[in-house]
């Protein structure tokens, strides 16, 4: 018996995907997004309180500063000069370096760095 692709065993790269349906791709996609997706990092109290005194001080210096956001997928970083906060909305106005403004949830703020 001469082996074929249709015997059992002897194409094993394409085995498992002879019948790959849009729908099987798309949730292998959204399987393989869940599997590398991050979890929020819980600041403790005094991590906060550095934070909004970083926070103050980079408004009232008005100095460049670089923010590190929390996305569940990437590290996602932002430079530039925050110019006030909105305790309403508990939001963070801020000037990126290309020029554009932004608002910023302050809950998403992980981390300031003064540059």
């Amino acid at each position: 018996m001469n082996p074929n692709k249709l015997t059992h065993g002897h194409n094993l790269l394409w085995e498992s995907s002879r019948m790959m349906l849009p729908e099987h791709k798309e949730l292998l996609q959204q399987h393989q997004q869940q599997l590398i997706k991050k979890t929020k990092p819980l600041l403790d109290e005094q991590e906060i309180e550095q934070l909004e005194g970083s926070i103050l001080m980079a408004i009232s210096s008005q100095s460049l500063v670089q923010i590190t956001l929390f996305h569940p997928y990437e590290t996602v970083t932002a430079t530039g000069i925050i110019q006030k906060i909105d305790p309403y909305t508990k939001q963070l106005k801020f000037f990126t370096s290309k020029g554009k403004v932004k608002w910023y949830p302050l809950d998403e703020i992980i981390s300031l760095d003064h540059l």
